[in-house]
Formats: structure tokens, sequence, C-alpha cells
């Protein structure tokens, strides 16, 4: 297992290497257009570009490293699907008891 972890972990720093070698490599071609001719405000809206496509890039790669343990997920999911029958007839109830009161039955769920 530690020999597969060690592969795959080899792999996302390949293509981290990857990415940033060609985040790079826009960044000096913006550079060499900017010589020749290509506007400032142009080459600035490009970097900028740039610079958030890195940004969008990183927050995808700490959703996948620090996303959400499975436990939590399945917990969350089995509450979701429970929730509703162990309290649907208490809203039931205050719907019957308010003399079917939408607003304060929404209000108080």
């Amino acid at each position: 297992k530690q020999h597969a972890t060690r592969r795959v972990h080899a792999v996302q720093n390949e293509i981290m290497q990857q990415f940033n070698k060609a985040m790079f490599d826009l960044a000096l071609h913006t550079e060499v257009m900017r010589r020749y001719g290509f506007p400032s405000g142009e080459a600035s809206r490009l970097h900028q570009f740039h610079q958030y496509l890195q940004q969008r890039f990183e927050q995808v790669r700490a959703l996948k490293y620090y996303r959400t343990p499975q436990a939590t997920r399945s917990f969350g999911r089995a509450y979701l699907l429970i929730l509703p029958w162990l309290v649907g007839p208490y809203f039931a109830w205050v719907f019957e008891e308010t003399n079917q009161d939408y607003g304060f039955t929404l209000t108080l769920a």
C-alpha cells in the first residue's frame, strides 16, 4: 500500500510541476507579446486571468486533499433522509393546530 501511495504522490507532484510550468510559460509568452506591441492593459488583464486560473486550480486541489471525510458525509446523508420522518408529524400537528397557517408552520420549520 505504501508503494502505491508513493506512486500516486509522485504522479500528483508531476502534474503540479507541469501545471506550474505551463503557467510560467503563459506569463513569459505574455511578456514576449508585450515586447512586440501587445497593449500593456491587455497584458495586465491576461496576467490577471492567469492568476485567477491558478487560484481556482489551487481551490480544486485543496478540495480534493482536504474534503469532508466519508463518515461525516454519510452521517449528513442519513440525517437528511431520516429527519423528515422524525419531525414531519410534529410539523403536521402544528399546521393543524394553527388552523392551517402555512406561514407560521414554515417559520417554525
